[in-house]
C-alpha cells in the first residue's frame, strides 16, 4: 500500500510539495493543530502566503489534504490530512 502512494505522489506533486506535506504532518503531530500560512511559509522558505496557498492547492488536488470552506466562503485555515505514506485509515 505504501509503495502505491509514493508512486502516486511522484506523478502528481513536486518534491517541494512533498517536503511541505511532511512538514505539515510533523507540525500537526506535535502541536495537535494546523499550522498557519505564515508558519508554513517560514518553514519552507517562502515569503508569500500566496506561495503557500499554491503548495496547499497542489496537495489538495493530489488528494493528500483538504481545507474545508470557512464560514465566509473562503478556505479555512485548518488542514485535514487525508493520506500519508506511513499509515492509512483501514
Amino acid at each position: 500500500m505504501g509503495t502505491e502512494i509514493v508512486i502516486e505522489l511522484a506523478a502528481s506533486v513536486s518534491k517541494r510539495h512533498i517536503d511541505t506535506f511532511n512538514w505539515i504532518l510533523a507540525y500537526k503531530y506535535f502541536h495537535r493543530d494546523s499550522p498557519t500560512l505564515g508558519e508554513i511559509a517560514k518553514a519552507i522558505g517562502v515569503r508569500s502566503e500566496n506561495s503557500v496557498r499554491r503548495h496547499l492547492d497542489a496537495l489538495q488536488a493530489a488528494g493528500l489534504i483538504i481545507r474545508p470552506k470557512s464560514m465566509g466562503g473562503g478556505k479555512s485555515s485548518k488542514i485535514e490530512i487525508l493520506k500519508t505514506p506511513f499509515f492509512e485509515k483501514q
